[in-house]
Order: C-alpha cells, then sequence, then structure tokens
C-alpha cells in the first residue's frame, strides 16, 4: 500500500534532529518508497517491522502514526514493513554492510536505504531523493569508506555497485575488453547530474595545460582516521613543467572550491657511470598532498627524498599534519 499523503516536511517535523543528514536521507527514501518510485514495497526500506520501528523512533519520534496507523503495535506485522523478496537486493545489502566504516544501526539502517535506491530507474543519488551526487559520495565515504575508495576511477554510483556483483559473481556483463574501449562509455562514467552544470564545468579549461580528467588515486595515503572526513573532488586540473620534472594538481568539488591538491618536483645532478660516461640521476624529490576536511583545515602529507644532494640518503617516511590553509 503506498502512502501519497506522506510527504518529506511531515517526517521532518517529528526528526530529532532536522540538520542530521542521515534524519534527511531516511526521510527522502522513505518517502520515495511510500510513492511507489522504487521497486520496494511501502515504506519500510526493505527493513523488517521491529527494524523499522526502531529508525523511526531513534529519527522521527512521533511519527509512528502517520506511518503504521492508529493501531500501532511494535510487534504486530506490518504490510508496509515486508522485506523486499529479492536476491539482488539482499546482494546489495550484503556488499555494503562487507563495507561499513562501523557496526552502528545506523549504518545497518543505511544500507538497506542505499539498496532501496537501487531499486528505482534513475541515478541513485535521484532515487534516493538526494540533491546531487556529492551528497550521495559524502555518505559513502563517511560510513562505507573502503567502498568509496574502490571507485577511484569514479564510475556512476548505481553503476559501481552493480559492477561489483558481476565481479563477485564472476559474471562478465559488458563485452568490451576494458571500460576505456567501450561505446557505452559516457553511461558508466562522469557526471550525474541533469542540469548541464556538470558538462560544462567538465570542458572548461581554467589555466595551462589543464586536464579534466578523472582523479584516480586521490585517497592514495589518506589515514583510515580520517577517509570519512574528506571532501570528494568532483574535477581537477593537472599543470606540467616537463623540464623541471614538476607538476601540481587543483581538484574542486561541485561549488568550485579547492578540496584535494597535490605537487611534486624533482631536483637532477650529473653523474658519471663506471665506463666514464655522464648521466642525469635524481638527487632530491618533494610531493606534497592536501586534502580539505569536512572541518575546513586541510590534512597534508608530505613526502621528501634525498639529502645533501645525495640520492642514496633518502627518507620516504611521509609526515602528516593538519594545517589551517592548503599548501601552495
Amino acid at each position: 500500500m503506498h502512502r501519497e499523503w506522506l510527504d518529506y516536511d511531515m517526517l521532518m517535523r517529528h526528526a530529532r534532529d532536522p540538520d542530521d543528514v542521515l534524519a534527511q536521507t531516511f526521510a527522502r527514501v522513505i518517502m520515495a518508497s511510500a510513492r511507489g518510485t522504487l521497486a520496494a514495497p511501502g515504506v519500510g526500506m526493505g527493513l523488517d517491522r521491529l527494524r523499522f520501528g526502531a529508525l523511526v523512533a531513534c529519527y522521527f519520534p512521533g511519527a509512528d502514526v502517520q506511518l503504521f496507523g492508529a493501531a500501532c503495535n511494535p510487534a504486530a506485522p506490518c504490510a508496509d514493513c515486508t522485506p523486499v523478496p529479492s536476491d539482488e537486493f539482499d546482494d546489495l545489502v550484503q556488499l555494503l554492510l562487507e563495507h561499513r566504516s562501523d557496526d552502528s544501526e545506523q549504518t545497518e539502517w543505511l544500507a538497506y536505504a542505499i539498496a532501496s535506491g537501487c531499486m528505482g530507474g534513475d541515478h541513485l543519488y535521484q532515487d534516493m531523493g538526494l540533491p546531487d551526487r556529492q551528497a550521495l559520495s559524502s555518505l559513502l565515504a563517511r560510513h562505507f569508506s573502503t567502498l568509496m575508495a574502490k571507485n577511484s576511477a569514479n564510475m556512476k554510483w548505481k553503476k559501481f555497485l552493480y559492477k561489483q556483483l558481476c565481479d563477485r559473481a564472476e559474471v562478465r556483463a559488458c563485452s568490451a575488453p576494458s571500460c576505456q574501449v567501450c561505446d557505452e562509455y559516457h553511461k558508466c562514467f562522469g557526471p550525474e547530474d541533469d542540469s548541464g552544470l556538470a558538462q560544462l564545468s567538465a570542458i572548461s579549461q581554467r589555466g595551462p595545460n589543464a586536464a579534466e580528467v578523472q582523479l584516480p588515486d586521490w585517497l592514495v595515503d589518506v589515514p583510515d582516521a580520517y577517509r570519512a572526513q574528506v571532501t570528494v573532488p568532483f574535477r581537477h586540473e593537472r599543470f606540467e613543467d616537463e623540464p623541471s620534472r614538476a607538476y601540481k594538481i587543483l581538484a574542486y568539488d561541485r561549488n568550485g572550491e579547492c578540496c584535494y591538491y597535490r605537487h611534486h618536483y624533482e631536483l637532477t645532478q650529473v653523474a658519471l657511470d663506471d665506463e666514464d660516461n655522464f648521466y642525469e640521476e635524481q638527487a632530491y624529490f618533494e610531493e606534497v598532498k592536501a586534502w580539505r576536511l569536512a572541518s575546513g583545515q586541510w590534512l597534508s602529507c608530505t613526502i621528501r627524498g634525498g639529502q645533501a644532494g645525495d640520492c642514496r640518503e633518502r627518507s620516504l617516511r611521509p609526515e602528516y599534519a593538519v594545517v589551517p590553509e592548503r599548501p601552495r
């Protein structure tokens, strides 16, 4: 039974904390389920009556009557909370739970909400009622960080989740030998934005030799304790100076604000080999990476090699620091 008369504002009036991102997310998915836009029965997001009742009590105390009717018995069965009878749904939930960042009930409920969103026909963030892909990516980074890190090529989230299921079942769903040569590459990768702003951003050039391509390794070197706090890049630019063997990367979030920084440069020296031939060798290098945190501060990682011009005396131990501004 769909409850078209339910709306987001009604649920949020009962919210314990209206500013809580999870409360907002659950309210949106519950509404999508209630209105039949997801292939999941009723409002329960695939949870049984007891677990969904616990979610409502935690985030929307007092909304039980509106959701379940006047005769609200927490132990009674509820047609609107029947678990989704689908191996596909169960596999999605299991995949998410295998990558959960904690063992809280809230993260388990979120796994069901995301799996419910996968039962819709649009982009995952749209089916979940979220404002944009960034909102979904932030949830995944915070609650399913290892899964977030696996999507290093920025595949569209619904495509990515189903690809994980295919890989686990050793099912080859694509005829192309690799994504890079597939004729339908754009359907799996790239911006998930119907406004056209993402496409305009993706083709814009903001500096010399700027490369608007995917940033596959931006999470490398982020300590596990900070993975849920870093801001996910939407696009990036790369600047290179080949003579000095240097490059810089600047990445931006959906609002156009810098959220990732990286530079690398090398110093070389001339040396003689055993046959008295001159050659150029690396004497020193420096690489700095920095990630903007949810607090607005920056986490930086610096790796330097070489001392006194001798490349044999190098230390590759990264040095971490939390600083108020990004490196320059």
